[in-house]
């Protein structure tokens, strides 16, 4: 029995460490994907940025280089760009050069030439032309000191073109014939590469190279990893991003800090435990074995219950026969069950993100609006619009939906159609309007018919 034990304990070793290699390839891929993740999401910021930038030239006639000065130190002052070093504007020129115009700040070091032509410098003229002609953002490659196109440090320049007001730009004829400049930002290499991962994933060594190829030549990050490792990692692998066209690889490797993450040295104590305690290890070695089971069994079980709960709760919702309203903080729609829809004649799609105050009369809005803040529950007879104009009469109740931390967060209104019973009180009011009038010209029939039989009397 000792010996049938400690085989399956052998075994259950080898099949631990089988899982933990998984385990370990699967956390090595997502690290790598989500170091990737926020290269894209920080890249997509500066891009963004980029197109204020833009938007600032097309959209005003005359700009001065104060005005951009201010523009640029409210947007720097109001995110976190890690290693923007300058943005800048280059108009084209009648002669065809591309001169920079505005830059700021204008101290310091630059990863471009200062007052040379953008166009005249390949390493700049590809990105400027292919933001052209794309009509978005260009990246260029890594530019070094000392080379062609580049400046006193090292970085990158991504340029977004500029075209005049109002024109057409469906084609890249159009493009080219509308261009007026281009405005680009240029970003330290250093500050820049150290920004991009975030905190990342302790024992993943990344390393970051411009292109598809991984050679020291390409490399954007000079300090940290030797360029070849001298031990074979266990995990190794690259990512390709897209960056404004460009190509740049993401390159990760594992230490063995990777393989000593929390979990991970499962394999050793079931090899030492089950050494002394064979017939423990023996029942340690089915719960291992059987534990991975019930708990996916009762996870399972659970998103039934989920489900079920889930198709419960929609049923009922959508075969209501009051109507649904749900608003968020700002008033807008947030849900509207079909009975909702059918009671205001508008579709689910109409009714999405629109301010129920649309709906409603003044008297209404103020009502509801005034329960809302205070939490009220009391039904008020509220006077809505459809969709086609036509009045919809309805006893609403309210109830305030808060948040975690106990904020506002919305108002929860259900819907009564109630026209019929005002359509009714109406029909009465005027039934006993129109009997009061006949009761009315009843009793002065009456005292006409007294006076002519007393005047026949005084004439007889």
């Amino acid at each position: 029995m000792v010996a049938l034990t400690l085989l399956a304990t052998g075994w259950l070793v080898q099949h631990e460490r089988t899982l933990q290699h998984r385990d370990l390839r699967r956390n090595f891929d997502f690290s790598l994907r989500q170091a990737a993740n926020r290269v894209e999401q920080r890249m997509a910021s500066y891009e963004q940025m980029l197109r204020g930038v833009r938007g600032l030239f097309e959209s005003s006639g005359t700009l001065t280089a104060h005005d951009f000065d201010c523009y640029v130190e409210l947007l720097q002052s109001g995110a976190d760009f890690a290693g923007l070093r300058t943005l800048g504007y280059a108009p084209l020129r009648p002669d065809g050069s591309a001169r920079t115009l505005y830059r700021a700040p204008a101290a310091g070091p630059q990863v471009t030439p200062a007052d040379s032509d953008m166009l005249a410098l390949p390493a700049l003229r590809q990105a400027m032309l292919q933001a052209r002609d794309g009509g978005g953002a260009a990246i260029t490659p890594l530019l070094r000191p000392g080379a062609p196109g580049s400046g006193t440090e090292a970085g990158l320049a991504l340029f977004m073109p500029v075209y005049a007001q109002d024109v057409p730009l469906r084609t890249v004829a159009d493009r080219r014939a509308h261009l007026t400049g281009w405005v680009f930002a240029t970003f330290r290499l250093g500050d820049l590469v150290a920004s991009l991962y975030g905190e990342g994933t302790p024992g993943l060594e990344l390393r970051m190279h411009d292109g598809a190829s991984i050679d020291p030549a390409t490399r954007m990050d000079a300090a940290g990893l030797p360029d070849r490792p001298a031990a074979a990692a266990r995990f190794d692998a690259q990512e390709y991003i897209g960056v404004a066209g460009h190509t740049w690889t993401l390159w990760a490797r594992s230490t063995p800090a990777f393989e000593q993450q929390p979990g991970q040295d499962a394999a050793q104590v079931i090899a030492v435990a089950g050494s002394g305690l064979a017939l423990v290890l023996g029942l340690l070695a089915w719960l291992l074995v059987t534990g991975r089971e019930r708990a996916h069994a009762l996870a399972r079980a659970m998103t039934r219950q989920l489900q079920g709960s889930e198709r419960q709760y929609r049923r009922i919702v959508e075969t209501a026969s009051e109507g649904i309203w749900m608003v968020d903080a700002d008033g807008r729609t947030s849900f509207a069950n079909p009975a909702l829809q059918r009671l205001l004649g508008c579709s689910g799609a109409q009714l999405l993100g629109r301010p129920w105050a649309d709906f409603m009369d003044d008297a209404g809005r103020a009502a509801l609006l005034a329960d809302g803040d205070h939490g009220s529950t009391d039904v008020r007879d509220v006077r809505f619009s459809r969709a086609d104009g036509s009045p919809l009469w309805a006893r609403v109740s309210t109830s305030r939906i808060t948040d975690e931390q106990g904020r506002p967060a919305g108002v929860l209104a259900m819907v009564t159609d109630d026209s019929q019973r005002h359509a009714d009180e109406a029909r009465r009011a005027l039934l006993e309007g129109q009997l009061r009038q006949s009761q009315k010209m009843e009793a002065i029939g009456t005292l006409a018919g007294g006076i002519a039989h007393d005047f026949n009397n005084i004439l007889a």
